[in-house]
């Protein structure tokens, strides 16, 4: 959801009662060539984040065949950025990255080239990133039907893929999760890049939610009672 957007949702006045509020940009899935899944539609966990003084902004990005995967990755910078001058603008007291899925996957991509290379004091502000039921190591992928859209090969493939990455900044802690009920190919993927990442130094989390599958771990972000809903709201506010 656009800044903006935010502002008409909420009403100008609710949100200037919290104008330093934390903000949570959440990326969706849909193996970056899904149509029917788009910011807009992922938009649903607002008002439970909201409740707690938490913004949320649902990012959307190009899809495949019209780009390749490096120009969503680069749409993506792009948002973030756009985000970040806005964080920045209204003295958030931080950001906070969440990704499902193929989301996952962008959310973890910037830590590539992007947000190692921002000032000490923009990284910062970047506080966490939960990692939903994500794709880490995009290889497989080359040989599957999806790839005919995607367009991947040996190369562009491992190059894109975050269980190779040898920085992932310094600033931002992870929360890798995955779903009880979920394919075992997203669990052990989230397993293998949770230890990569603390195999180089930085904090990193592995949570497996219960008695959900790959879709559910992000529609019941709705409930306000739900253990990751908890677990992101208790990151976030302390």
């Amino acid at each position: 959801m656009k800044p903006e957007t935010l502002e008409r949702f909420f009403g100008i006045q609710r949100i200037q009662q919290f104008t330093d509020a934390p903000i949570l940009l959440h990326i969706h899935g849909g193996y970056w060539q899904e149509e029917t899944l788009t910011h807009t539609n992922n938009s649903f966990p607002a008002l439970s984040l909201h409740n707690y003084g938490i913004k949320y902004i649902s990012v959307g990005y190009e899809l495949c065949p019209n780009t390749n995967l490096h120009g969503i990755v680069n749409n993506i910078e792009l948002a973030v950025y756009k985000c970040l001058e806005y964080a920045k603008r209204l003295k958030s007291r931080g950001l906070y990255l969440s990704g499902h899925s193929a989301g996952a996957h962008l959310v973890a991509s910037l830590f590539k080239n992007f947000i190692p290379t921002l000032s000490t004091e923009d990284q910062k502000l970047f506080k966490s990133a939960f990692l939903l039921c994500g794709l880490y190591d995009l290889s497989p992928l080359v040989e599957s039907q999806a790839n005919q859209i995607i367009g991947l090969d040996e190369e562009s493939a491992e190059d894109a893929s975050p269980i190779h990455y040898s920085n992932f900044g310094t600033e931002t802690s992870f929360h890798v999760v995955v779903a009880q009920h979920d394919s075992p190919v997203f669990r052990r993927q989230g397993k293998r890049l949770n230890d990569h990442i603390m195999s180089l130094g930085l904090h990193s989390r592995y949570i497996l939610v219960e008695n959900v599958d790959h879709y559910e771990i992000v529609e019941k972000l709705t409930e306000e009672e739900f253990p990751l809903t908890r677990h992101i709201v208790n990151v976030i506010i302390g």
